[in-house]
């Protein structure tokens, strides 16, 4: 069964959460809450949208888009409500569990992970793909609502 998530971010997690959003399409960090679905591989949201073992979806439940990656580093994430034919999305997050209590969402093949542009602390700043530097800026861990 599909989950409702908060996602938040390790990185300026002792002076004010910061917590994944969407507003206007685009993937941001703010510090009120928004909620998502996570889709396992037991649950996909459709036929076509089945995410491989150990790999989750993420979808916006106001808009029942889900979340896709840009197609490079530094590309912002996008919300895909359906992928036309013909054109590539990934929309797969692999979880790598990062023995702190956070995982690092990683695409398909592991090169990008989901990263706060410029460890940038300011709400609405944007949520891009980009390599693993390791930093809290690249940590997220789902806060569980059922």
């Amino acid at each position: 069964m599909p989950q409702r998530v908060l996602i938040e971010c390790k990185l300026n997690l002792t002076v004010k959460p910061l917590f994944l959003a969407v507003k206007g399409g685009a993937l941001v960090v703010q510090h009120t809450s928004q909620t998502f679905i996570v889709y396992r591989n037991s649950d996909p949201p459709g036929p076509y949208h089945r995410p491989n073992p150990g790999h989750v979806l993420l979808g916006d439940p106001a808009s029942g888009a889900l979340l896709a990656w840009g197609d490079a580093k530094g590309k912002p994430f996008s919300m895909w409500k359906d992928t036309p034919a013909g054109v590539p999305i990934t929309i797969s997050f692999r979880l790598d569990h990062l023995g702190d209590g956070f995982d690092a969402f990683n695409n398909d093949d592991g090169s990008l992970v989901m990263d706060v542009a410029g460890e940038n602390t300011a709400p609405g700043t944007q949520v891009f793909a980009w390599p693993w530097n390791g930093g809290s800026n690249q940590r997220w861990r789902f806060a569980y609502l059922e």
